[in-house]
């Protein structure tokens, strides 16, 4: 990938679903991303400006409840 990191589209997935309202960034920064009482498990994927899409990252369970999940 030749892209700098500016440019590079970031996809979280919660749970195996994504939902691009809130779900995503491009280049540097962070998101707040709402799980659902219970076991959520986030992925993580990058997409170059071709639209190239990475494998997918490690992903990360925690178990949410009450006021952790929205």
């Amino acid at each position: 990938n030749k892209d700098p990191q500016a440019a590079i589209r970031y996809e979280l997935f919660d749970n195996g679903i994504f939902d691009p309202n809130f779900a995503f960034v491009i280049g540097t920064g962070r998101w707040t991303s709402y799980g659902f009482e219970g076991s959520n498990t986030w992925v993580l994927y990058a997409i170059d400006s071709a639209g190239n899409r990475s494998a997918p990252s490690n992903s990360v369970t925690r178990e949410l409840f009450g006021e952790d999940c929205q």
